[in-house]
């Protein structure tokens, strides 16, 4: 799905799974993300150190490595280092960097000062050919490369997906906001190139498999909204959801959660029958019984029946539900609470929220609509 809130999306030119925009937003975040840079610095030459490097300049898909306004002012030639940044090639030792009269459009160039250079190449898929990388035209600008790294997309995503994880806390804000929408970009335009795009490789760490998760069900779903594509009468949510403590990958779904949900599920008995045998098949079945006011949901009961003399209620019962006017409340509640469906510890979240609440009490229009779901249906180890 396009989030036109994403800063990495792009609105027009080049589709958004060309390589040239996932440079351009590799430079974006190095830019704008101090410890995102030093973690790039890092996995080129551990010994780069950017609190000691010279302000940096960013540019992209330029022929020549320096402005040519940017010559340096020293007599010295600018330090140079080659990188070639592939799909699933590992950290390889520095190989050398030869001069070339190529005609050549630079992915990215990065420049401390008259200290350091670095110019990096992309590639993306296919065999990870080194000659471009390895062959650079100076244009006979003061430019000494002391040699060819070669480091992965993988490396380079795992390490921004730690830093984004926001329970170690290591950075927050802005930073972290485009951090975050980096990683989204890339999960949906790159997936093959996450060092996450299975769960196995996610190695049970929470954030990692919920990211992973999420992406599942954007792909499945169409969108980032937990809802089923087409026309589901009578489900519409569902997600996917990590347990921690127990490892487990669960399927959710709320079917008849709404009251229109409700009256087309409790009119059918198949799906009726359907929803109880689940339980046979390690489902977890349980009632969801509430109540809601406008679009938002209220007091949800602590309904002990069981599964299927709940559904049977229900069935029997769903062609009498609706609105239920102010004055009506109370015998309504004693009429639920006769049948097994709410309890007297219910009665104190009802007063709270329907009494109590000023914005639904004191509302000229004040009336409840019976939320009748079936409840989560979970599936564990999916």
């Amino acid at each position: 799905m396009h989030d036109r809130l994403n800063f990495f999306e792009p609105w027009e030119n080049l589709p958004p799974n060309h390589e040239n925009q996932l440079t351009r937003a590799l430079l974006v975040v190095l830019r704008c993300c101090p410890i995102a840079q030093q973690a790039w610095l890092s996995l080129i030459d551990s010994t780069l150190l950017l609190h000691s490097l010279p302000t940096p300049d960013f540019d992209t898909q330029r022929s020549t490595i320096l402005r040519s306004e940017d010559q340096p002012t020293t007599h010295e030639p600018i330090k140079g280092t080659s990188v070639l940044c592939s799909a699933d090639m590992g950290t390889n030792p520095l190989g050398v960097v030869l001069q070339s009269d190529r005609g050549q459009v630079l992915d990215g160039v990065v420049r401390y000062g008259d200290e350091r250079v670095i110019v990096l190449e992309s590639k993306l898929s296919g065999p990870a050919d080194d000659w471009q990388a390895g062959n650079i035209n100076l244009h006979g600008q003061p430019v000494e490369f002391d040699g060819l790294r070669k480091i992965s997309w993988r490396d380079v995503l795992a390490t921004f997906t730690d830093i984004a994880d926001e329970k170690r806390a290591l950075i927050a804000g802005a930073e972290r906001i485009m951090l975050t929408d980096f990683l989204d970009f890339v999960d949906r335009n790159f997936a093959y190139l996450g060092p996450f795009n299975t769960l196995r490789r996610c190695e049970a760490e929470p954030s990692r498999v919920r990211r992973r998760l999420n992406m599942v069900s954007s792909e499945v779903l169409g969108s980032d909204a937990p809802t089923l594509p087409g026309r589901h009468l009578a489900v519409a949510l569902a997600r996917l959801e990590y347990d921690e403590n127990k490892r487990n990958v669960e399927l959710k779904m709320w079917p008849a959660d709404t009251l229109q949900q409700a009256r087309i599920f409790y009119r059918r008995s198949e799906a009726i029958e359907r929803i109880v045998i689940l339980t046979n098949d390690q489902w977890d079945v349980r009632p969801n019984f509430h109540f809601g006011f406008m679009a938002a949901g209220f007091c949800w009961t602590t309904t002990t029946l069981p599964l299927a003399e709940y559904v049977s209620y229900w069935k029997d019962n769903i062609d009498s539900v609706g609105q239920i006017l102010r004055q009506d409340w109370g015998e309504y509640w004693e009429k639920l609470m006769d049948a097994g469906m709410v309890s007297k510890q219910d009665l104190e979240s009802f007063d709270n929220d329907f009494h109590q609440n000023s914005e639904i009490h004191g509302h000229p229009k004040a009336r409840t609509r019976l939320f009748l779901s079936v409840g989560g249906l979970t599936k564990p180890n999916v």
